[in-house]
């Protein structure tokens, strides 16, 4: 090896070799435009989807607390074991701030149907509250 060589190791192969220029065709700017809009978009909107859902499972969650050790509840199901909001039934619901929820017991199962409203501090309160078993029976647990 020459003293050349250790100067200059890519000689035959240089590291900045000539490029052809990018070639930008309407198709493929239309493409770059739509996918990275369309991300944008999913990002924006995921965020937003993620929010809303978290903040209706936080709200459900405040109604079970309220609701699991309800006497009636009790006495009909037994100790929750289970108890989902139904989003289909409840957003299917004609009213505005009642919630569907499927219950689950040892005695049994069943469909709570409440309406909640949020208080100054924050928190839920169910205004009325009913248990709809199996057999169709419906049980009031809150008064209206």
């Amino acid at each position: 090896m020459t003293h050349d060589d250790f100067a200059y190791p890519y000689r035959d192969n240089p590291p900045f070799a000539q490029r052809r220029p990018l070639q930008w065709s309407p198709l493929k700017i239309v493409l770059t435009v739509l996918l990275c809009g369309g991300g944008f978009l999913m990002l924006c909107g995921g965020g937003c989807g993620a929010i809303i859902f978290f903040g209706m499972n936080l709200l459900a969650k405040e109604i079970e607390l309220e609701l699991r050790d309800n006497p009636v509840l009790v006495e009909h199901i037994g100790q929750v074991q289970s108890f989902k909001i139904d989003w289909m039934a409840s957003l299917a619901h004609p009213e505005a701030d009642v919630w569907v929820f499927n219950v689950r017991g040892p005695k049994g199962s069943g469909q709570v149907t409440a309406e909640s409203i949020t208080m100054p501090d924050g928190n839920e309160r169910v205004t009325w509250a009913t248990l709809r078993l199996p057999s169709g029976e419906t049980i009031e647990l809150i008064e209206r």
